[in-house]
């Protein structure tokens, strides 16, 4: 998970870099690769509880579930959860 991790927060820090940038082309680029790693970080199962913690917090400020592919991402954070309850 921490390697998803890194890849989510350099996407979010390429993005964050250009908010205001004029060429539309390369901040659709950053929001593809964004959008992937936050995907990716979500479905990566989630060691143990602070791992979760991270990947619902991230879920929640990312709005998740609006994305494409965002119900994938809601059911594996569910699967951790019921993994990491021990049921």
């Amino acid at each position: 998970m921490e390697r998803a991790l890194g890849r989510f927060r350099a996407a979010d820090a390429a993005i964050g870099a250009v908010p205001h940038s004029k060429d539309e082309a390369l901040y659709d680029r950053l929001g593809e690769r964004h959008d992937a790693a936050i995907k990716r970080l979500l479905r990566t199962p989630a060691p143990d509880a602070r791992g979760l913690a991270v990947k619902l917090e991230l879920l929640f400020a990312e709005q998740a579930w609006e994305m494409a592919g965002g119900e994938l991402c809601l059911a594996a954070v569910l699967r951790d959860a019921q993994r990491l309850a021990g049921g």
